[in-house]
């Protein structure tokens, strides 16, 4: 059986993206991992730019 104690993602809205959330929303249930979303977007959409805390 497969293990994992966390998953990551990668998610920009897209429906692709969309579904990869949601398998990984169902194999961490599956497995009790933690998930990490790693969120991205294009720049050229949004010009402004927030440095993180």
């Amino acid at each position: 059986m497969f293990h994992a104690d966390r998953i990551i993602v990668a998610f920009d809205g897209s429906e692709n993206s969309k579904k990869a959330l949601q398998t990984a929303i169902d194999l961490a249930k599956t497995v009790n991992a933690a998930i990490t979303v790693a969120l991205s977007h294009d720049m050229k959409d949004n010009q402004t730019v927030i440095d993180p805390p």
